[in-house]
């Protein structure tokens, strides 16, 4: 479990120092150098002296600024610099010429510098959570990325420049104030993942038709009242978001998409279901205007309401003995949970852990607490109330950056081993849901 250094900014700095000279001495090329969570206020320059060194984590410290001396480090690879205090980035960091990773969420980036866009080689660009306002056009000229993160800013535009990137996998620009997509990321061949939510889009270009790689589309938190057509061309596409919209009807180019097995439109203004939904794996349409009975059947994942639009379209009855058959609780393995240390302070994200704990006790009290003949539907239930629950957190106006990537990954982890006492498997489509 990772316990934060607590230490002093002098204290910090000449820990820093340690670790510098002792990374030196070893010269183990392979080994990064983890000065995370010093308290640090500047790095030391005698950075600039470690000749060879790949990677270089600095996360969760105090850095207004980077020195120039990091840009000597020409072998550098992967750079983390998330949770600190920069306003801008050093002029020469174009001469790391060997970076693949770089990664600076959570800070008050405005611009690039010219020179970033030297980095012929970089793979992976992180700025989630700083002050852009523009996806820069120049990005368009690093052909080597395959993954793009640019949430939480302030991008009012993407340039034309986006579709040159024909390696881009993951496109992630969720919770900015875009109004349109440019056409051109009809062009992105190889994006699989497409995280465009809470922005304010009330249209998408029909050249969203041609992404033919596509598995996750994320529209959530929009203003769209249709989709393109052209939509039913995404064959591979597997879950598709379009919760907190303006629609009034389920779209039905998506009937045509042979592998969509998830699909949200939690808060429209849909008032009807076409019987095609019961073909899907996941449903979930809370928050609209439906009939009561539907309404009813809505719950956790939507399995009930699968069921019955399935045998509406003449399908015959639905096996369910996978959803009302479980094993036992494993009660005393949750109980030991409750208590353990998985969800205290020192985990290292204690903003966010202090809202979440709750939550997770809850979850684990309602498990402790069901009957032996408890359902896998009901459990699976309980486990959508945590996720909803999360959901608000991430959205609480007393967290500065809200829920970042490592959280994500801790609070999943803990879903699942939470799941697997409960006697689950095969959470994925409710951890799915999360909006963090």
């Amino acid at each position: 479990m990772f316990v934060p250094f607590q230490s002093t900014p002098q204290e910090g700095y000449e820990e820093a120092l340690r670790r510098i000279e002792s990374w030196r001495q070893a010269g183990d090329l392979q080994a990064a150098l983890n000065l995370n969570s010093l308290g640090l206020k500047s790095l030391p320059p005698e950075i600039g002296s470690l000749e060879g060194l790949r990677q270089l984590f600095v996360f969760n410290n105090h850095l207004v600024e980077l020195p120039g001396e990091l840009c000597q480090l020409t072998a550098l690879e992967e750079i983390i610099v998330d949770n600190n205090q920069l306003a801008a980035l050093p002029s020469g960091i174009g001469n790391l010429v060997a970076l693949t990773e770089f990664s600076a969420n959570q800070n008050r980036i405005v611009t690039l510098p010219e020179s970033f866009f030297r980095l012929v080689h970089l793979k992976t660009l992180a700025l989630n959570g700083n002050r852009f306002t523009s996806l820069p056009v120049e990005v368009g000229g690093i052909a080597s990325l395959t993954k793009i993160e640019l949430c939480s800013n302030q991008i009012q535009t993407v340039s034309d420049g986006i579709g040159r990137l024909q390696n881009l996998t993951v496109l992630s620009l969720h919770n900015n104030c875009l109004t349109s997509i440019p056409s051109e990321v009809g062009k992105l061949a190889s994006l699989t993942w497409l995280f465009v939510g809470k922005n304010q889009l009330s249209t998408l270009p029909a050249e969203i038709g041609c992404l033919g790689e596509l598995t996750q589309l994320h529209l959530d938190g929009n203003r769209l009242r249709n989709l393109p057509p052209e939509i039913a061309a995404l064959g591979k596409l597997e879950h598709l978001l379009l919760d907190c919209n303006e629609l009034k009807l389920v779209p039905q180019c998506l009937s045509d998409l042979p592998r969509l097995s998830s699909l949200h439109f939690e808060n429209n203004r849909i008032e009807s279901l076409p019987r095609w939904l019961g073909k899907l794996k996941h449903l979930s349409v809370k928050g609209n205007p439906l009939p009561p009975e539907l309404l009813k059947l809505a719950g956790g994942a939507g399995k009930k309401l699968l069921k019955y639009l399935r045998e509406e379209q003449g399908a015959g009855p639905v096996e369910v003995s996978a959803i009302e058959d479980a094993p036992p609780l494993d009660r005393v393995a949750l109980k030991k949970y409750r208590r353990s240390r998985y969800f205290d302070m020192d985990c290292g994200y204690e903003d966010v852990m202090k809202a979440a704990k709750p939550v997770f006790q809850r979850l684990l009290k309602s498990l402790i607490e069901l009957p032996e003949n408890a359902s896998k539907l009901q459990r699976r239930e309980l486990l959508q109330t945590c996720i909803e629950e999360l959901n608000d957190v991430n959205g609480d106006e007393n967290l500065e950056n809200g829920i970042d990537t490592d959280e994500r990954e801790y609070f999943c982890s803990l879903i699942e081993e939470i799941a697997k006492l409960a006697g689950l498997e095969n959470v994925d489509d409710i951890i799915a849901q999360r909006d963090w």
